[in-house]
């Protein structure tokens, strides 16, 4: 296997760097979390207190442990069917339990799915559509569902279930490739009982859809530790695919270009042109046009038949910066820029006026200085990767009174919100901290890996874009299922140095 190039090694570095300071937020967010907890309801504190012990105690009993139950020595397909029945009935209990009334964009989706399938096309004459076209593609996608089942919302939430089952199970396939079947199996089934990713099924999101898609492509791209031009082609049309649902896939793309390029560098004392364009270039270049291609061809299908005249376009993308760049919003929504831009009768009748407009605001809030510059990107990182009970989508118009019958009994759901957030903080500091040690391990093993190199590579493009653009804790969530491959990989990494350990004694 080829060794790793100083570049590569330096994209190593800045992850880890970027690992530790998501790790630090996490912990002092959790600390100051439970310390209000203590004050306001100590049975929920230590609730999560001996959840999170036990997490961590199942965690490192595992690290010890070889593979002698049934569920670590049954064969990697029936371990990939337990993975996806053990992910769905959890999520699609969740939406039962919790039965979230869907709102904003998510009844927005709704809506504009049931116009598809019935084709009425009431919502979809709304402006919103002509300025953000790009929108239209996942209920266009979903709306054979609606169409098979009714307008109801539950058969949608159910076949979300069903995408981010399958995107668990891809989780363990894509670890495969960087880590042993211990830590593929324990990381891939820890994601099936991630709070924050089970937290999303309640609503209807284009999220699982498009995440489906991209990690069913990125694993058919670096199977094999090595670039095909078949598998190329296959990962183009499903990151064309997921860039359908949720324009998210650009991030993907962009990262196998940079690691070709890295690559190439690095090969270039050792492995001729022609080896270079047939290992590297030819591939990764398929990809791309494929995806490209698809996605236009879509976005053509979509403006003949009449769905939308703008197909799949972003028609104001300066948008997202101005509104990623608000310092009094900490980059979130801001109602005041979105009326100002949107509302406008001189910018919505002029969108050049609009994009100078725009333009306008980003220059002025890029001249903040550094010092507030730097506290927004701050705040911005704790809300992408951090936790809050008041974040998750799930609880828009908890009731704190309700209850639910299980086993005979009325139990309250008044503390669930918090416990729920409990856990989450403990998922996400074992996440990245075992995310910081896939990393060391990367950078002293040397060996160069295509799944790895690409994983820093996208983390490292999405964290810097969400730097600058718009920011909700939940669109974090399309890189998480990468953050758990690469945890799996530093899990790897810590029961092989248990195992020397155990057998120099």
């Amino acid at each position: 296997m080829a060794k790793n190039s100083w570049i590569m090694k330096l994209l190593y570095i800045l992850v880890t760097v970027c690992f530790l300071g998501i790790l630090a937020i996490n912990i002092y967010d959790f600390i100051v979390f439970l310390k209000d907890l203590w004050t306001s309801h100590k049975g929920s504190f230590f609730t999560i207190l001996v959840l999170a012990v036990m997490i961590i105690a199942l965690l490192l009993y595992t690290k010890k442990r070889k593979m002698k139950n049934p569920l670590m020595k049954c064969r990697p397909m029936v371990f990939a069917i337990i993975v996806f029945t053990v992910s769905f009935i959890i999520r699609l209990l969740f939406v039962l339990i919790v039965n979230t009334q869907q709102y904003s964009d998510f009844q927005l989706f709704y809506w504009v799915t049931a116009d598809i399938a019935n084709k009425t096309f009431k919502y979809l004459s709304q402006s919103y559509f002509s300025v953000w076209a790009y929108q239209v593609g996942f209920p266009t996608l979903m709306s054979p569902i609606l169409m098979i089942f009714g307008t109801k919302v539950l058969p949608l939430l159910i076949v979300n279930c069903v995408f981010m089952a399958v995107t668990s199970v891809f989780i363990y396939f894509t670890a495969l490739e960087l880590s042993s079947e211990k830590a593929a199996r324990v990381f891939s089934l820890a994601y099936a009982f991630f709070p924050f990713g089970v937290g999303l099924s309640t609503v209807y999101t284009n999220q699982h859809l498009a995440a489906m898609f991209l990690y069913m492509g990125f694993y058919i791209l670096i199977r094999g530790r090595k670039f095909g031009i078949i598998r190329s082609v296959l990962a183009g049309i499903l990151f064309a695919l997921s860039n359908v649902a949720r324009p998210e896939a650009i991030i993907v793309i962009l990262s196998i270009l940079v690691y070709a390029l890295f690559t190439l560098f690095s090969k270039a004392k050792k492995t001729g042109l022609k080896s270079k364009f047939r290992q590297v270039i030819l591939p990764v270049g398929c990809s791309v046009l494929i995806y490209f291609i698809g996605s236009l061809g879509i976005s053509k299908f979509i403006v003949s038949s009449g769905i939308n005249p703008h197909g799949l376009s972003n028609n104001f993308p300066l948008y997202k910066f101005v509104i990623g760049l608000n310092h009094s919003t900490s980059g979130t929504f801001s109602s005041e820029d979105a009326e100002h831009l949107l509302n406008t009768p001189a910018f919505t009748e002029n969108p050049d006026l609009r994009n100078k407009e725009a333009m306008k605001m980003i220059r002025e809030r890029l001249s903040a200085g550094p010092a507030k510059l730097g506290t927004l990107f701050l705040k911005k990182a704790r809300i992408m990767w951090s936790c809050n009970p008041s974040w998750y989508p799930a609880f828009y118009g908890f009731d704190p009174d309700r209850t639910i019958r299980l086993l005979g009994m009325d139990i309250s759901l008044k503390h669930f919100p918090d416990i729920f957030t409990g856990i989450d903080f403990t998922f996400f500091i074992l996440i990245f901290l075992s995310g910081i040690m896939g990393m060391l391990s990367a950078l002293r093993s040397g060996e160069d890996h295509p799944a790895l190199g690409i994983a820093a590579l996208m983390f490292l493009a999405a964290f810097s874009a969400f730097s600058l653009i718009e920011v909700q804790h939940r669109y974090s969530y399309f890189i998480f299922p990468l953050l758990f491959v690469i945890a799996s990989a530093g899990f790897e990494r810590a029961s092989r140095k248990r195992g020397s350990s155990d057998g120099s004694a």
